[in-house]
This record gives C-alpha cells, sequence and structure tokens, in this order.
C-alpha cells in the first residue's frame, strides 16, 4: 500500500503530507514501523522518496521507501499496488 508519507527532493527525512504536500507532525526516520535498514533513499539507481506499506511473515506489517514508479522498477508490482486513503468529512 502506497501511505501519506515523503521526503523531498536532496532532504532525508521522510514526514506525513497532507493533500497539499504539507508536512505534517515531525520526521518518521525513527519511528519502529520500518523494514530493516530502511529508509534506504535509493533502489537500484531509483531515487526512493515516497513510503508504502507491505507484510512479511516476519516482521508483520512495515514501511518502506520507494520511488515514485515501483512498478517500472519491478514488474512484479504490476497489479498489486494498492492506496490508502483519509477522507475527512
Amino acid at each position: 500500500f502506497w501511505i501519506g508519507g515523503r521526503r523531498y527532493n536532496v532532504e532525508t527525512d521522510y514526514y506525513w503530507v497532507d493533500v497539499e504536500g504539507n508536512r505534517i507532525g515531525d520526521s518518521l526516520n525513527d519511528e519502529p514501523y520500518w523494514l530493516s535498514n530502511e529508509p534506504s533513499f535509493e533502489s537500484d539507481g531509483e531515487t526512493e522518496r515516497y513510503m508504502n506499506m507491505f507484510y512479511t511473515e516476519k516482521s508483520g506489517y512495515i514501511w518502506n521507501d520507494v520511488p515514485n514508479d515501483l512498478v517500472e522498477l519491478s514488474s512484479y508490482y504490476s497489479g498489486r499496488i494498492a492506496y490508502i486513503v483519509e477522507i475527512e468529512d
């Protein structure tokens, strides 16, 4: 699942962001929910600025940083990506 966290340009801190891209709260980098050795900021030469969440049997649901086009990086993810959206009434 893609979740509403990201980092900007050359910065290394991830934050929750609102619909307009404004940061919300404190940096997420030190949260315990990250996959081991994440955030890594890059994978296979692709810059990772966005956050997703996935499930592993060992760790349960964990966070990971990913590039904008995850399918381009690995076709394995084609048709397997979902989004979590918060809608306020």
